[in-house]
């Protein structure tokens, strides 16, 4: 990370590492920034919905969901 802190899919792939390490605050960060950094990129965006619904945040999941819809629209 130190080398390219912008670089949008290095985040989103240390949210995936983290996410399936269980550190899901890490994980949904890292996606967050990913999403700032590249806001075309609709993958972390999925990844945040797979987050919100394995820690049972409906709410959330929809949102991120509605913001995947209109990037990828």
């Amino acid at each position: 990370m130190e080398l390219a802190p912008t670089f949008y899919e290095a985040r989103n792939q240390l949210g995936a590492a983290y996410m399936q390490a269980g550190r899901f605050e890490d994980a949904e960060r890292e996606f967050v920034l990913a999403h700032e950094l590249n806001s075309t990129a609709v993958e972390p965006l999925l990844n945040l919905i797979a987050i919100y619904i394995d820690q049972d945040k409906p709410e959330m999941a929809v949102d991120a969901g509605e913001q995947a819809v209109k990037t990828n629209s």
